[in-house]
């Protein structure tokens, strides 16, 4: 089964409740900029949008991403939000920017690392970090 049937069915959307790691990494910290990798629905691209945080939240779920899009819409964050579908296991595939926060929840491609360490602004100017895989 791919990740379209599953979001059209309803499946991984978590209640839009993010993994217990990512309140905790923004906590007392600045909104800034953020990549969602692999967003899946979006639950923690939507959850930071709430925060206060810009966010650019990839996937390969068409679906997927819709799904995140308009529940964005419907929370009033999706000003918030750029939703871009992608292959990010693609060989072809770059992360664009600097960002002050990076999530990689249940997701691991290894050949991303280096990307992932290189999409972080410098350790002075960063706001936070979380990685989970």
């Amino acid at each position: 089964m791919d990740w379209d049937e599953r979001f059209l069915r309803g499946d991984e959307l978590h209640g839009y409740v993010p993994s217990p790691p990512l309140p905790h990494a923004i906590e007392g910290i600045a909104p800034g900029s953020a990549l969602d990798l692999a967003c899946g629905a979006g639950r923690h691209a939507i959850f930071l949008a709430e925060h206060g945080w810009k966010v650019h939240a990839i996937d390969g779920s068409r679906v997927g991403v819709q799904r995140m899009l308009d529940v964005a819409y419907k929370r009033g964050v999706s000003q918030r939000i750029l939703g871009e579908v992608a292959d990010i296991e693609s060989p072809r595939f770059r992360i664009e920017g600097e960002h002050d926060l990076v999530c990689d929840f249940y997701f691991l491609h290894r050949p991303l690392f280096a990307q992932i360490r290189r999409a972080l602004r410098p350790a002075s100017q960063t706001t936070a970090t979380a990685r989970r895989s």
